[in-house]
């Protein structure tokens, strides 16, 4: 199917170079001079405005501007000849020809103005434009979609016709242009980044005449580019362990990574199974220790760091506590209050034998 694209810039409306051209003043010794016989010199001037000599048009109909004498009559002739147009320059001085028919391939033609009052003409150089219909051959895509997913702006390569401009467009706007190198390569990073979801991509190619392909090879991009949720703790602040090696386990994003860290040095890693995610430390010193955690995912969008959590290592063991009363001896109390000294905000317990009978903090 062909593809017409507006405000691109592959558009098949085709300007020829823009020029101007002033041509010498030529004359005629009368009315029925042949093309051919316009080559005397008067003091008309005649400017050409919209080509260039070597232009290449994919149209089968040239348009021809230029400005002249008003009133002044334009005729475009073939190198054999053959007239091909015929208009008149207006009121302002301004004039507008359209050729007729043109086959595909060279053509030379010259441009003549002869003024309605003098009968005096001018008469333009040769002019050699090249008609081009066929179009670039459909333009492919190499690169693999699996090796781009998730990307914003993503480079993406082919191959095509050599010289040829290829257009990669995302729905109906333009995503960029390149020209295909001599190989026939091409590659092309994206102007601007595509947004989240799914992202089918289309190419077409043009040639240096605005003829442009078909265009049947796409590439489809899904993007992620929203960070995942930021992981949380589910030990409370301050926790004590009397471990070296605690487990730290929180929430997060399902399937995506969780690091640790204490102090941006990251301790480990683990994958948010169901949500839930949970990591074994080990050497930690004792002490105090901060941590924040973030998490990255499969688009490797990463989330801002948690809210730290503070927890304190404690594997040394208190000294060891002294009753300081009752004293030993026999007492007529069933239920004494026993006293005594430990180390500060340690868990006391009291034993009979083996038998647990209290527990209480040392203040």
């Amino acid at each position: 199917m062909k593809i017409t694209r507006q405000k691109s810039l592959i558009s098949r409306n085709i300007s020829l170079v823009l020029c101007s051209i002033l041509l010498t003043a030529c004359s005629n010794s009368s009315d029925n001079s042949k093309p051919d016989d316009l080559k005397q010199k008067s003091n008309d001037l005649l400017t050409i405005t919209n080509l260039a000599d070597g232009a290449l048009s994919n149209s089968e109909n040239l348009i021809v501007s230029g400005k002249g004498l008003s009133n002044s009559l334009i005729e475009i002739f073939d190198e054999n000849g053959e007239k091909l147009a015929k208009g008149s320059v207006d009121i302002d001085g301004n004039w507008m020809v359209t050729t007729s028919k043109l086959t595909g391939g060279e053509h030379k033609f010259k441009i003549i103005a002869t003024n309605a009052e003098t009968g005096k003409s001018t008469e333009s150089d040769f002019y050699t434009v090249t008609i081009d219909l066929l179009p670039p051959a459909i333009p492919f895509i190499i690169t693999k979609a699996m090796d781009i997913q998730g990307q914003q702006q993503p480079e993406i390569k082919g191959t095509a016709d050599i010289n040829s401009m290829v257009e990669i467009f995302h729905n109906d706007a333009s995503l960029g242009v390149v020209t295909v190198d001599e190989n026939g390569d091409w590659s092309l990073k994206l102007d601007a980044p595509l947004p989240d979801g799914t992202n089918n991509l289309s190419i077409v190619a043009k040639d240096a005449a605005g003829n442009i392909s078909d265009s049947n090879d796409t590439i489809t991009v899904i993007v992620d580019a929203t960070p995942p949720t930021i992981p949380e703790f589910s030990a409370s602040l301050n926790t004590i362990y009397n471990t070296k090696k605690p487990t730290i386990s929180g929430t997060g994003e399902s399937d995506s990574i969780v690091t640790l860290f204490e102090n941006n040095t990251p301790l480990g890693s683990t994958k948010a199974e169901d949500g839930g995610w949970e990591i074994e430390l080990s050497d930690l010193a004792e002490g105090a220790h901060t941590f924040v955690a973030n998490a990255e995912d499969s688009a490797g969008n990463t989330s801002n760091d948690s809210t730290g959590l503070t927890i304190s290592i404690d594997t040394v063991a208190p000294e060891r506590p002294s009753i300081q009363s009752p004293t030993s001896g026999i007492t007529s109390n069933s239920k004494p209050l026993i006293d005594g000294i430990a180390e500060a905000n340690s868990t006391v317990e009291v034993f009979i034998d083996t038998e647990s009978k209290g527990t209480t903090i040392a203040n």
